[in-house]
């Protein structure tokens, strides 16, 4: 485990399978996100993994407005045992500035 968590790009990360993409920015439930992303708290994340990742070896993406949060999440998760954890490095703007597809949360149009 490194002290640093391990940061994706955004192309990189749209070429990556994830067995789970977690938008963790308050306003996401508001806002577009990445298809497919799972809407969760932080705190809760972090609180209660094992409520939202089936196994400790899931490779999952951590998500948020610039990738700051994302880390820190990333950092906590793989601190409690969840290797496959990444953040994406520069968040939705990142994404959205490489020109990659986005999605309306269910019920927002």
């Amino acid at each position: 485990m490194t002290d640093r968590p391990r940061d994706i790009g955004p192309e990189e990360a749209h070429r990556s399978h994830f067995s789970a993409v977690f938008d963790i920015r308050p306003h996401a439930s508001s806002t577009r996100t990445l298809p497919g992303a799972i809407l969760v708290s932080a705190e809760s994340l972090v609180d209660r993994p094992s409520d939202f990742i089936a196994t400790s070896s899931d490779a999952l993406l951590i998500i948020c407005d610039i990738g700051r949060r994302s880390a820190v999440v990333t950092d906590q998760l793989r601190s409690a045992g969840y290797g496959g954890a990444v953040s994406l490095d520069g968040g939705i703007e990142a994404w959205v500035l490489a020109g990659l597809a986005t999605e309306a949360p269910e019920g927002l149009t």
